[in-house]
């Protein structure tokens, strides 16, 4: 027993360790880094227990601030430091819930703990997640709660699944996608797995049990459209087990109604637009950091794209259309040098006129490995999760590698096992990414004529 406990003991340990050296670095270096001017300000009002204050650059509702005031109020530890420890204990909190989802997902055993750790290490340092786990933003304690919301989902506890739904919401409004994931997943498998089994034409080579294919939702669908009177009975059986799920989106509507945006405090910052080339630097972004996915899959994606070359090029002209007409530059894009995305608009996308269009090749090859990335799942969750991640990111003006991190994160703790030398290549490719990052954040000064402190690059 002891020794299948040593390599998770480790895995806290060693990650505790690490980022608790780090925060200390981070914080000597800066204490007030871009947002967290807001966040901060907002922190302490809550924290030293004014709630009445409500600063309108805040476009997110106060879960970030709730949990913090509840961690350092009632210990009167309210200062600047202590509020960035939230995002740090929550990270540490997120490490149990990849461990455990990646455990759920591959099926691993005992005998395989110790690289079951050596994963979790790495997907907990996803560069443009881990970086984030030393500053007070809302993102490493979204993602804490969109976890939790996945986790409990598998395991069928849906009355908690939806109650860490109901906080995910409250820490971003754009995690009811996550939300709505959960549940249409579910409905999605309970119908196809209580009405295979009667269903003759339903492809008998595929397992019920979430593996199944679209030929078998087809099925489904057929069996239903004949015996149409069923499916209100289902869906009563359905809502009663799924009624959590159900209350938190309904809870939304009503808030977005009555607020008459999604958005609370600067609307008008974050306006929401189709923009279709987020979905491309989404490909992008998993290209990048999905080294294990990638090398996995790469040579059925080379494969796919030389026999298919027809499709290549015709998604390629496509791809060319949407950058042509579809492309958004917001104006943080223009105008905030202490992101790296400004770096990259400006010094390549914006200044070279075919720069946008000679990535398109790249966009292709990158949707392709994605398709074959969840080849492995089923279909429901190849529809609903596709649904989704187009949901949350494709009708957001400003590029945002945040933004990313959540379908990235999904979709990379719901893949195969990987070998052991792809991850091992990933965690490489992660700490030098890190290593550049941080050293980057401790040595290069910006300056702002509105601040009196250097300002600091980050994601």
């Amino acid at each position: 027993m002891a020794n299948s406990r040593l390599p998770k003991l480790t895995l806290f340990i060693v990650y505790t360790l690490f980022s608790v050296f780090i925060f200390f670095k981070v914080f000597d270096t800066s204490n007030l880094v871009i947002d967290e001017e807001f966040h901060l300000r907002q922190g302490l009002h809550y924290c030293n227990g004014d709630f009445r204050i409500w600063d309108p650059k805040i476009t997110t509702l106060p879960g970030l601030y709730i949990v913090s005031t509840l961690l350092f109020l009632p210990f009167n530890l309210c200062n600047a430091f202590m509020l960035r420890t939230t995002s740090l204990i929550a990270s540490i909190i997120n490490v149990w819930f990849i461990y455990e989802i990646r455990k759920f997902v591959t099926q691993r055993s005992k005998s395989k703990d110790w690289k079951l750790a050596f994963e979790t290490f790495i997907i907990s340092t996803l560069p443009p997640m881990y970086f984030f786990a030393h500053l007070y933003y809302t993102d490493i304690i979204s993602i804490t709660t969109v976890l939790g919301l996945v986790l409990f989902n598998m395991r069928n506890e849906h009355n908690k699944s939806a109650l860490f739904g109901f906080a995910s919401v409250l820490m971003r409004q754009t995690n009811i996608v996550w939300v709505g994931m959960a549940f249409g997943m579910t409905v999605i498998d309970k119908f196809v797995s209580q009405t295979l089994p009667f269903v003759k034409d339903a492809d008998k080579t595929s397992k019920i049990d979430h593996v199944y294919t679209f030929k078998d939702i087809i099925a489904v669908a057929g069996f239903y459209l004949k015996r149409f009177y069923l499916i209100p009975k289902q869906f009563k059986l359905l809502a009663f087990y799924l009624f959590g799920y159900l209350l938190v989106i309904l809870a939304f509507i009503v808030f977005v109604t009555w607020n008459g945006s999604i958005v609370v405090g600067d609307k008008s910052a974050h306006e929401a637009t189709l923009h279709l080339p987020q979905i491309l630097y989404f490909s992008l972004f998993t290209f990048v950091f999905g080294i294990s996915m990638l090398l996995t899959h790469l040579k059925r994606t080379i494969t796919s794209a030389c026999q298919k070359w027809y499709i290549v090029a015709v998604g390629t002209i496509i791809i060319a259309v949407i950058i042509k007409f579809n492309t958004i530059v917001h104006p943080y894009l223009l105008a905030d040098n202490r992101h790296y995305t400004f770096y990259v608009w400006n010094k390549f996308y914006g200044k070279y006129a075919l720069a946008r269009y000679a990535v398109a090749p790249v966009y292709v090859m990158s949707l392709i490995s994605l398709f074959h990335t969840m080849n492995n799942k089923s279909a429901g969750f190849k529809i609903v999760f596709s649904a989704c991640t187009f949901a949350a990111i494709a009708f957001q003006q400003l590029i945002e590698v945040r933004y990313f991190i959540i379908p990235f994160l999904l979709l990379r703790l719901n893949t195969s096992q990987m070998k052991s030398k792809n991850l091992f290549l990933e965690f490489l490719s992660y700490m030098l990414i890190n290593a550049f990052v941080f050293l980057t954040f401790f040595s290069k000064e910006i300056y702002w004529s509105d601040f009196e402190q250097a300002q600091r690059l980050i994601w």
